[in-house]
């Protein structure tokens, strides 16, 4: 299983030696973390193992034999935020990698719906290193290579500057003026209008720099997950059994579209 493989269809197991409240001694495997629970890319798609709908309809069926309880000690902000980055990058590759499927194929010059899938894919690059509510974890370029930060740093601006936000000068607009200049007619300002230029496609090969970062933060952010996996499972030993089986079944979030402003809770 490489570092990135999904953990398997069986429910993670948690023991513990010498744990309160009659807590099982931990088989020779220690504890199995399932870290990869999504998978992104343009030949198998998108698919979740779990997908809820944003709808009080939606349930939530746990395997037979378990219940599924919401977890929330100290180090759940942890895999909460890590899980959340992992997204984003796992979408940001998702979006490269199927408009570089077709990159070939695609006229030259002028703007086409598929643009749509490399801005999406810088957009959700950006989202995984940006400000915003994951606090717990954050990811940062330091451990990259030379070459690789480089790239990092370029595709962060490019998104930054260029196709979230009009800053740099990859497009520019200039109002022009027609100016008669014949010997045949007086000087006279004939007309005037406005002309936009900007940057095409990025190119192929920033696009599979973007995939293979991609895989090497998810890579990093699923050792992370493990890590603050294992802080998790010591948490939920110090408390014991009766205070685990007190935590209530999962269930489907709810999600507010009123609240589209404001900052989850």
């Amino acid at each position: 299983m490489t570092e990135d493989d999904a953990g398997g269809d069986t429910p993670p197991t948690l023991t513990a030696a010498g744990a309160p409240d009659g807590l099982e001694p931990p088989s020779p495997s220690g504890v199995s973390f399932d870290v990869a629970k999504t998978v992104g890319s343009s030949s198998l798609g998108w698919q979740r193992t779990q997908t809820w709908a944003a709808s009080s309809e939606a349930r939530f069926a746990p395997p037979p034999g378990y219940r599924v309880v919401v977890v929330d000690t100290k180090s759940c902000s942890r895999v909460r935020d890590l899980a959340s980055l992992r997204r984003d990058l796992e979408l940001a590759r998702l979006f490269a990698e199927t408009y570089l499927d077709r990159a070939s194929s695609r006229p030259e010059g002028g703007r086409f719906p598929d643009d749509a899938q490399w801005m999406s894919a810088l957009v959700m690059y950006g989202r995984a290193f940006g400000s915003s509510v994951r606090a717990s974890e954050r990811l940062t370029d330091d451990w990259l290579k030379d070459d690789e930060r480089a790239s990092h740093r370029f595709l962060l601006d490019m998104r930054n500057k260029f196709v979230a936000h009009a800053v740099n000068n990859f497009e520019h607009a200039v109002v022009v003026a027609y100016l008669a200049d014949s010997a045949f007619e007086r000087r006279n300002i004939s007309r005037l209008g406005q002309m936009h230029a900007e940057i095409l496609p990025v190119s192929e090969d920033r696009l599979l720099d973007l995939v293979g970062l991609c895989k090497r933060f998810v890579i990093h952010i699923n050792r992370r997950l493990r890590a603050a996996l294992s802080d998790v499972e010591r948490e939920l030993r110090a408390l014991g059994l009766d205070e685990v089986y007190a935590m209530p079944d999962l269930a489907p979030p709810e999600i507010d579209l009123a609240r589209v402003a404001k900052r989850r809770r």
